[in-house]
């Protein structure tokens, strides 16, 4: 992977995330026009949408060279860092692995994950957000509206079972913090040389990761995938591999003889 390749990528990224935050407001916009709109746009998001902005950030972080709570820690506001394991393990881990939001064990309590939107124009709340100290005068807010005091990033209780608790995440909230966590760590790339070393390290990484359709390790992967019983003894090995080239489409054929 070059470079250009991983700015391609964040970039798609980026775009995804506002797509996400603009969406819903469009469609209201939509809707009240009297054009037909899917109920589902409304609702603004769901987990899914929440799970796969954070694997989209965990590329960011990987081609940063940057760990993802180091990540977290440095560019994310304060009580991203205490509830990390949380929204970790509930909504990017839970998602991925069981397509639920993952129930998490913590003293003695299950903590399951809900999610909150805010039906508030994009524009206003971005405005808000930016503004010195708007981020924590809009939560505090929105907390003094909330039934049990929970907008985002905060544990409520259960009214069917008192001892556990809710998580409590704003997918906008959650939106708006990655966007501005990817801003200010592109800044620090192009400003710092020790960013930008650790961004070449972490491009050249996930190349690695991603390299195994490259001819010079398809015998090693061949080797190990016989030996797994996961392909025939011998004879040719035909794989279709999605090309990543930026801008380019369709897929390639390899035929590999080993």
């Amino acid at each position: 992977m070059r470079e250009s390749e991983a700015e391609f990528y964040i970039d798609a990224f980026v775009r995804d995330v506002k797509r996400y935050i603009y969406a819903p407001a469009i469609a209201r916009r939509a809707q009240v026009a009297g054009v037909p709109v899917d109920p589902e746009l409304l609702d603004g998001t769901n987990f899914l949408t929440v799970q796969a902005e954070l694997t989209g950030l965990e590329f960011v972080s990987q081609v940063a060279g940057i760990p993802m709570v180091e990540f977290f820690k440095k560019y994310f506001p304060p009580e991203y860092s205490k509830h990390y394991h949380s929204l970790w393990q509930i909504l990017r881990h839970g998602h991925v692995h069981l397509f639920v939001p993952k129930g998490v064990i913590e003293a003695g309590m299950t903590i399951t994950g809900q999610d909150l939107w805010l039906h508030m124009d994009p524009e206003e709340m971005q405005a808000r957000m930016d503004a010195p100290g708007g981020r924590g005068e809009l939560l505090a807010q929105l907390k003094a509206k909330a039934t049990h005091n929970g907008v985002h990033l905060d544990f409520i209780p259960d009214d069917k079972s008192p001892k556990d608790r809710y998580f409590v995440v704003c997918p906008q909230i959650l939106y708006y913090d990655i966007l501005g966590a990817v801003k200010q760590w592109r800044t620090d790339r192009d400003s710092n040389e020790r960013v930008k070393a650790r961004f070449q390290k972490g491009v050249q990484h996930v190349g690695e990761m991603t390299s195994w359709f490259e001819p010079k390790q398809r015998p090693k992967l061949i080797e190990e995938l016989r030996a797994l019983g996961v392909l025939p003894t011998t004879g040719p090995v035909v794989v279709v591999s999605p090309k990543v080239t930026p801008g380019s489409g369709g897929q390639q054929t390899s035929t590999w003889i080993g």
